[in-house]
């Protein structure tokens, strides 16, 4: 990316027909790199970006912001994706219409909804439901923090976490939120 400025210079010679062409001079300088953000949609019944959340989440870069239509979202290996929605980068994930609305589940008999393994995410405006782990904040691979930080500014806000509900009606064994190696985080309801 560099800057680019043009100049022009013209001078008459005393001379009788004699006239000297106006000189171009170009100067570049180079600028420090920008990074475009971008804002992805998410519509299960289509006229968005992407019609899964799992494909959003592939397709974003460090502070992006995707945002979730009304709808129930479930990941699972038939969606080119993990078996729950997989965060590992700085991102914000956004139900457009509240817990009430939109929804983040998991294929029966998987464990994790969402897990979110990086800092500077947000995660708002979701019901998650089945499996038997909600949320989890935890970064595999710096645990313990090999001179590395744990995993900070994370922002889980007006969510309803649901457990997994087992055949007989019962609710399964499990969490709803579970962190590890985690600073900073804020919990919003």
């Amino acid at each position: 990316v560099g800057r680019l400025s043009v100049s022009s210079t013209s001078k008459r010679r005393k001379h009788r027909h004699s006239n000297r062409v106006p000189t171009v001079g170009l100067y570049c300088e180079s600028l420090e790199d920008r990074t475009l953000l971008a804002t992805f949609t998410v519509d299960d019944s289509g006229g968005a970006d992407f019609t899964t959340v799992q494909a959003a989440i592939i397709a974003a870069t460090n502070n992006d912001t995707i945002l979730v239509s009304p709808g129930t979202y479930t990941a699972d290996l038939s969606q080119g994706g993990l078996p729950q929605f997989f965060v590992d980068e700085a991102l914000a994930i956004i139900g457009t219409g509240g817990p009430g609305q939109t929804i983040l589940q998991v294929a029966p008999g998987q464990s994790h909804v969402v897990q979110i393994r990086t800092s500077n995410v947000t995660l708002a405006g979701f019901t998650i439901r089945n499996g038997d782990l909600g949320v989890q904040v935890f970064d595999y691979l710096t645990v313990p923090p090999p001179g590395g930080a744990p995993i900070s500014n994370v922002l889980l806000q007006d969510l309803v976490v649901s457990p997994d509900v087992l055949p007989n009606g019962v609710p399964a064994r499990g969490h709803g939120v579970l962190l590890s190696n985690v600073r900073a985080l804020v919990v919003n309801r």
